[in-house]
């Protein structure tokens, strides 16, 4: 059995590391816990444990003087240093010592704990591998502000090189989908023995810095165990080449992230290696035509003009492949904004709008990667959004048409005939009917019915029965009603409830 020691003064922290993991289920025993520095030196010469997780700061022996007493009597026990202190001088010295890993106490996680016992039980069933073992740390995670700030110290702490950046984009971004991708890398490369630093940048793409450069293999297995965790294929973008400043870092991130392009296109080629900045055929002006054509006829509600510009748009954009995403994603809020300002124009908004389910237009657009799915959206989008102000839009062009459908959803509750409505309006049934006809696209009675079943459709959510439902609309026949209800809605009136 592999021996393991706690050395560390806090009793909660020793208490928390006990239970954070099933130490008997991995094989391993653990000793009495050292409470400072003096019994921890006691337990290593007494009980000589193969593994340690030392407190830096103890009290009365300082953890380093621990780390240095070990390195003097070569003894072959693995020390995992779980500290508070992230100074890099400290690190770095703990390192020097023979620290086989440091672990941070404030976000100590049990998966964390794992990986390194897991990594100290390989190296000592393993010792003739040692000196292939990667450098320290195993895996440490940098933010992208750190670049920025060019803190090169940091970066390069226990790599002087770099050869490899790496993006990998799932389809569906987000930060619960991102975690996913970083915690499955995480172990694929745990198992090979792979350094990493992981380049915590946003929530929508995940980097990786590699100390080496991998074969083809590697990469499709990694791409072969991600695809299994996403619905949709996972994108991998790698720049290969000496990394060894902060500016060097940058332009291999901006070379990765040109896979976020290649995504947005559809191309089939989901791993690419990119050596050179994509360049573009930069054909705004036809863009910008049929952008102005685009809200010209989303204003008019022309409804087959409006399908026909967006198909000419998203044609003019596929042949003209590599525009950076940036600016799509900007032609794309426009195009949302033309439908948010015909909203406003009509007294509603564009929420009013659901697609799926969803009415986040805008965060729906910017978390899309994928130019053939985004396309599918707008249709979708635009039928449910013509379907949602067909009617507004027509009551705003004819005052027969507004006093006709006031008159109708005002006197929902009651049967709902022609004559009535033109009479109330101070018109012929016959010249209502014509006009109501021509514009609308349906005919009065069929426009009562889809009123009667919309108004219906919430009753019935809330649990009133189908009987209730007709009188309250005005229906003499329940059976009627339930006909009525199906042939607009797709479903009866009981199985809608």
């Amino acid at each position: 059995m592999i021996k393991v020691l706690i050395a560390e003064d806090e009793i909660l922290a020793r208490v928390g590391i006990r239970q954070i993991i099933d130490w008997n289920a991995m094989g391993l025993t653990l000793l009495d816990d050292a409470k400072d520095g003096q019994e921890a030196l006691q337990m290593i010469d007494l009980q000589h444990p193969d593994i340690i997780l030392l407190d830096l700061n103890l009290p009365k022996i300082h953890g380093l003087e621990i780390l240095k007493y070990i390195a003097q009597k070569k003894l072959t026990c693995k020390v995992i240093v779980i500290t508070c202190n992230e100074e890099f001088q400290t690190i770095k010295t703990a390192a020097s010592l023979g620290a086989f890993e440091y672990l941070r106490k404030f976000d100590l996680s049990s998966d964390e704990i794992l990986r390194v016992i897991r990594k100290c039980m390989y190296s000592l069933n393993n010792p003739s591998n040692l000196q292939n073992a990667p450098l320290l740390p195993f895996w440490s995670e940098l933010n992208y502000n750190d670049l920025l700030n060019a803190q090169e110290n940091r970066i390069f702490s226990f790599c002087s090189q770099y050869k490899t950046i790496v993006c990998i984009l799932p389809q569906i971004g987000g930060k619960q989908n991102i975690h996913r991708v970083e915690t499955i890398s995480r172990n694929f490369f745990e198992d090979r023995r792979v350094s990493c630093q992981n380049i915590i940048k946003g929530n929508h793409c995940s980097y990786f810095m590699l100390t080496e450069c991998q074969p083809d293999s590697f990469y499709e297995s990694w791409k072969h165990l991600l695809d299994r965790a996403f619905s949709l294929p996972v994108y991998i973008g790698i720049s290969d080449g000496s990394i060894t400043t902060v500016s060097q870092i940058h332009e291999h991130v901006i070379l990765s992230e040109q896979i976020l392009t290649s995504c947005y296109y559809g191309h089939t080629m989901h791993i690419q290696k990119f050596n050179n900045r994509f360049s573009y055929n930069q054909n705004t002006q036809c863009i910008n035509q049929l952008f102005s054509l685009l809200r010209k006829n989303i204003y008019a509600f022309q409804e087959e003009k409006i399908q026909e510009s967006f198909q000419e748009l998203f044609n003019c954009i596929l042949k003209n492949p590599y525009f950076p995403v940036s600016i799509l994603r900007r032609y794309f809020m426009d195009i949302l904004g033309i439908y948010s300002g015909v909203a406003r124009s009509l007294g509603c908004v564009i929420e009013d709008v659901r697609v799926n389910g969803e009415n986040t237009h805008y965060q729906t657009i910017l978390m899309m990667s994928n130019m053939h799915l985004i396309q599918q959206w707008f249709f979708d989008f635009h039928k449910a959004f013509m379907q949602r102000f067909w009617v507004e839009y027509k009551c705003s062009q004819s005052d027969i048409i507004q006093k006709a459908v006031a008159y109708v959803r005002n006197n929902l509750h009651s049967p709902v005939q022609l004559h009535s409505a033109a009479k109330e309006i101070g018109i012929s049934e016959t010249h209502l009917s014509t006009v109501f006809k021509k514009e609308m696209k349906i005919n009065f009675i069929s426009f009562v019915n889809m009123e009667k079943v919309n108004a219906a459709k919430p009753l019935l959510k809330a649990g009133m029965k189908v009987a209730e439902v007709s009188d309250l609309l005005g229906y003499e026949d329940s059976s009627y009603f339930s006909k009525v209800f199906k042939r607009y809605a797709g479903v009866s009136p009981a199985d809608f409830r």
